[in-house]
């Protein structure tokens, strides 16, 4: 009897130190559960935060490209007009110059 009621007590001493460690484990387990979450939680912010941002650069981007579009065909009129301009004024030149020439031959 003594022996079996020693080996319960042994038992129980090897059960409530079983339990102690898996209670001390589960402990940790529930600190890095908790750190894992409040990491997730982080990444999903600054997720949200570029996303925003990125989305924000999109909209800059395409309003440069429109802008700069916009550039390219103000450009492209102004070169015309100075063509024009140029061609007009050398017209203008070279009639003053023909008559200045044939008053002056006569």
């Amino acid at each position: 009897m003594k022996s079996e009621v020693k080996s319960l007590v042994n038992r129980s001493k090897q059960l409530e130190s079983a339990q102690a460690d898996a209670h001390r484990k589960i402990q940790a387990n529930e600190k890095e559960l908790a750190s894992c979450q409040l990491l997730i939680s982080q990444h999903q912010a600054k997720i949200k935060s570029l996303t925003d941002y990125m989305q924000n650069m999109e909209q800059k981007k395409r309003q440069l490209e429109e802008s700069q579009d916009a550039l390219t065909e103000e450009l492209a009129r102004l070169q015309a007009q100075g063509r024009y301009a140029t061609r007009r004024a050398s017209t203008n030149l070279r009639q003053q110059a023909e008559s200045f020439l044939g008053v002056r031959a006569q």
